[in-house]
């Protein structure tokens, strides 16, 4: 992660008499990396569970995450997510990153856009609770999102996504309005529509070159 530019309404003496309290946080074109083993590692971090003493932090040790206690509004602009997956060269997976989010009391509100692999255009609007403590996050976060995507290219998509999971590869061009909710890794739920238009798929998972489609 890099940041070229980082500001606040909030003046030192401010944030010294009042360190929770950070006001606006405006960041200007900040720069995110990722590779295979970043990725997995952040994952399995997440999936750590809260160590069971006084010492530990949040619901499980009896002290509050430092996230329920910070109040926040952040703001970035011209943001960059780049990706590399094993000896490749990185591309760029997501252009013009713009964020507003709002943080209080542990819940973020946040309205999200990107441009996804320099074509498709993607905004996600909605609420994220984050966890109650800060070991083993992915089993108490909380995400509840609504999701716009235009004219999003599979075949980069499914390249990426290729590099973490078995996926077919193909062509064709995405459009959708999705509600995505999520409690944990238990419970994860997608809704909307989706619509997909010149999908071409190899023999061995169509056996035809299908035409525009609808799925609900």
């Amino acid at each position: 992660l890099s940041i070229p530019s980082l500001a606040s309404n909030r003046g030192l003496l401010e944030l010294m008499l009042a360190p929770k309290n950070l006001g606006t946080v405006l960041v200007d074109s900040p720069l995110v990396e990722l590779s295979r083993r970043s990725i997995q590692e952040f994952i399995a971090t997440g999936k750590n569970t809260a160590v069971e003493t006084d010492k530990g932090s949040g619901a499980v040790g009896g002290k509050a995450p430092v996230w329920d206690q910070v109040v926040m509004e952040l703001k970035a602009r011209g943001g960059q997510v780049r990706s590399v997956w094993d000896d490749q060269d990185f591309i760029v997976a997501l252009t013009n990153v713009s964020v507003d989010s709002t943080l209080a009391a542990g819940i973020a509100s946040y309205d999200i856009g990107f441009r996804a692999l320099e074509q498709g255009f993607v905004e996600a609007v909605g609420t994220l609770n984050l966890p109650v403590h800060e070991r083993g996050w992915l089993e108490t976060i909380i995400v509840d999102a609504e999701v716009k995507v235009s004219s999003l290219p599979l075949e980069d998509v499914l390249r990426a996504g290729g590099a973490l999971a078995s996926l077919p590869q193909g062509k064709g061009v995405m459009q959708a309005d999705l509600q995505i909710k999520t409690t944990g890794l238990d419970y994860i739920e997608f809704s909307g529509l989706s619509e997909l238009s010149d999908v071409s798929l190899p023999v061995s998972y169509t056996h035809l070159t299908l035409p525009t489609k609808r799925i609900v």
